[in-house]
């Protein structure tokens, strides 16, 4: 028996031995990529939001430089 195939038996065995704890790795590193891809789409939501509120501030300041804007006083 040649050293390749001996290495190749030790490390099925071992795969054998370990499957549970290799399962629950690639499950944590599973769940590890979902949060981050959940926390990249949040950043996401969060600087649109970030730029809605500063868009519908300058609107609401352009409207407030108007004359009369909001008041009664320019209908007459």
């Amino acid at each position: 028996m040649n050293a390749a195939a001996k290495c190749g038996r030790l490390m099925e065995h071992w795969i054998r031995l370990h499957w549970f704890e290799l399962s629950a790795l690639v499950l944590l590193d599973l769940n590890l990529l979902f949060v981050i891809k959940v926390l990249s789409v949040l950043r996401a939501v969060q600087d649109g939001l970030i730029l809605l509120a500063r868009w519908l501030d300058i609107a609401r300041s352009d409207t407030d430089r108007q004359p009369g804007a909001g008041t009664d006083a320019g209908k007459h």
